[in-house]
């Protein structure tokens, strides 16, 4: 006699339908059959078609669609404390805040002490080709073998001047087009920033700057510039002006 293993079959829902002892079957009278002509009933909380359109219309409507975003219409996204370093590169070349991007010039000469009486002079400063300039500031400097402050001089003396230099800023895709301000006296220095004076046995150099706020460009190949004109003689010998010169601080964005 052989010793045999018995097996025992169940259905789907459990039930024993057959039970196979020493090579014979043994099939109990109740058995289940498995329906598939018709749906079977999920587990509870299973997903389905809805429920999963359901999730997906979610999601669109936090993470919004593609592309740059306001914060306001952003999905906020938390960095782990401990993540690596990010690399990060910049398309160009980009000059350190302050740095002087150029001087202003008429004609290749930086050199203002000119005659612009009869014609006004204009020196003037404008982004190259490949690079467009975000204005820092405009630093002017003068020097003169005196400078008188009874607030009728300019340099020395002389007088004010009768129709002052001129410093025309145009920055059209930045909305501004027109004169900054126009100094006709000696004084007048002082109504823009940072001012600073020095002597030495009776010669004199006053320095001055113009700050430009935030978002003032001069764009690459266009029209826009940065202007002073002087529309006054200032060679004239009562003035003894040794110097004056503009230069522009920014950052270039190329």
């Amino acid at each position: 006699m052989t010793d045999s293993i018995a097996r025992v079959i169940v259905d789907v829902s459990g039930n024993i339908a057959d039970i196979i002892s020493d090579g014979g079957v043994n099939r109990l009278a109740t058995t289940s059959v498995l329906d598939l002509s018709s749906s079977l009933p999920l587990p509870s909380g299973a997903a389905t078609e809805a429920t999963l359109l359901e999730v997906s219309s979610s999601l669109s409507q936090r993470l919004n669609f593609l592309g740059q975003k306001k914060s306001q219409d952003s999905t906020p996204v938390v960095i782990a404390d401990n993540q690596t370093v990010i690399p990060v590169s910049i398309a160009g070349s980009v000059a350190a805040q302050g740095q002087i991007v150029g001087k202003l010039a008429n004609t290749g000469s930086i050199d203002m002490v000119v005659d612009g009486s009869g014609t006004p002079v204009v020196f003037e400063y404008r982004a190259p080709a490949s690079a467009s300039v975000e204005l820092d500031k405009l630093r002017l400097v003068l020097s003169a073998q005196a400078l008188a402050f009874n607030g009728a001089s300019f340099g020395k003396g002389g007088g004010a001047l009768p129709n002052g230099v001129e410093i025309n800023l145009y920055a059209n895709e930045s909305s501004f087009t027109g004169t900054l301000t126009t100094i006709f006296v000696n004084e007048d220095f002082f109504t823009l920033l940072d001012t600073d004076i020095f002597g030495n046995s009776g010669d004199a150099v006053v320095g001055t700057t113009l700050n430009f706020g935030p978002d003032i460009f001069l764009v690459s190949g266009s029209s826009d510039r940065i202007e002073v004109v002087i529309q006054d003689n200032l060679t004239a010998g009562t003035r003894t002006i040794y110097f004056f010169e503009a230069s522009l601080f920014g950052e270039t964005i190329s």
